[in-house]
């Protein structure tokens, strides 16, 4: 996979295939994981097709998400001034031959020059924007959009593809992973993720309510463990200093910086659930189909939500805010404490004789309770 600059010095090769291109305006880590199940609908729904992701920013695929890149897409093209207007796209789309479908993300003004971009050319398109009314050459009904980004990427899928597809965010988890997630945290061991994010952000909760989050949990026989990105660095001393019993895994717990967002995911696979502020762990720990309770607001937390049933939320508009900083403690930890509730009911059904028969409702038949 080429992680390329400019288009204009883009090798295409020899490559016979149809292309598949994708737009958006970034992809950090966060917005690489919640387009999963696009990237997987598309992939199933054009086996043949090289796909092929631009973005005006930066992308994750070829750095944090390297490992799992190569099942999602072909090429990374970055840095591209998608904003110059339909004349620039149209010559990015043309140089990269044999484009046939083209999906924009985005749901701004850059997905009008898209549209204009493609107009009269013989290529499938469709981007994220209101009743998905910006299409060339496919059908389907002009439908509302759902809350969620990852389930609106998966659409535009749906309408290229002109039938229903799988809707499948989950990241197996690897054996390294695995076993270097058991070495920290052993089998059996009850657990909890912690993932303050980065504590300059406008998205970050005040580290003093983390540590109360994090006694509570611990108080409940559940080990705190934090989850420090390369770029968190800072927590550290308030954690060992407040809550001397959390267990910390950050860049010093692996030999290899780019395995720190595996073994992140490997430990969400077990535990019973990840707080995060909105950021890039708690998609990871999504797509390992752990709890997510994600404490937000500061950006619009349902349109952002992580793709995972298991999905919880605090946002500090319901508050009167759109800063962290209005978050209660107490509703956290009632999440929390819902949580642990729902995961402990969560057990396999008693059937082909493990153990006594089970002993299902009430049923009352032909009785009136009137």
């Amino acid at each position: 996979m080429n992680a390329l600059r400019a288009w204009e010095t883009s090798p295409r090769g020899a490559d016979p295939r149809p292309v598949a291109i994708v737009f958006g305006k970034k992809e950090a880590m966060g917005d690489a994981l919640v387009r999963i199940p696009a990237y997987r609908a598309l992939r199933t729904a054009l086996p043949g097709h090289r796909i092929v992701h631009v973005s005006a920013q930066t992308a994750a695929m070829p750095h944090a998400l390297k490992a799992l890149a190569p099942q999602m897409v072909d090429e990374v093209i970055t840095g591209q001034p998608l904003r110059q207007g339909p004349a620039f796209l149209r010559r990015l789309i043309l140089s990269i031959n044999n484009v046939e479908t083209v999906i924009d993300l985005r749901a701004n003004l850059g997905a009008l020059w898209t549209y204009l971009a493609t107009a009269g050319l013989p290529i499938r398109y469709v981007a994220n924007t209101a009743f998905f009314m910006l299409r060339h050459r496919i059908g389907g009904k002009f439908r509302p959009r759902p809350v969620a980004n990852a389930e609106r990427y998966h659409r535009c899928v749906e309408l290229i593809a002109r039938r229903t597809l799988p809707f499948d965010p989950t990241v197996p988890v690897g054996e390294g992973a695995r076993r270097a997630a058991s070495r920290l945290v052993p089998e059996g061991m009850r657990y909890m993720l912690l993932s303050p994010g980065l504590a300059t952000s406008f998205k970050a909760w005040p580290s003093d309510r983390w540590a109360t989050v994090a006694r509570h949990v611990a108080a409940r026989g559940i080990r705190p463990v934090f989850l420090l990105g390369p770029l968190e660095p800072d927590h550290r001393a308030w954690i060992e200093r407040d809550v001397p019993e959390a267990l910390i895994v950050d860049e010093r717990s692996v030999a290899d910086q780019d395995d720190l967002p595996w073994l992140f995911h490997a430990l969400a696979s077990r535990s019973l659930a990840c707080v995060a502020i909105e950021s890039g762990i708690g998609h990871l720990a999504a797509a390992s189909s752990c709890p997510v309770l994600t404490i937000g607001g500061a950006t619009r937390t349902a349109q952002w939500r992580p793709a995972t049933p298991r999905s919880w939320t605090v946002d500090a508009r319901d508050f009167g805010s759109r800063k962290l900083s209005g978050v209660p403690v107490d509703v956290v930890i009632d999440r929390i404490d819902e949580i642990v509730a729902y995961m402990d009911r969560l057990v396999p059904p008693v059937a082909f004789a493990e153990g006594a028969a089970a002993t299902g409702p009430a049923v009352h038949r032909g009785v009136s309770f009137q």
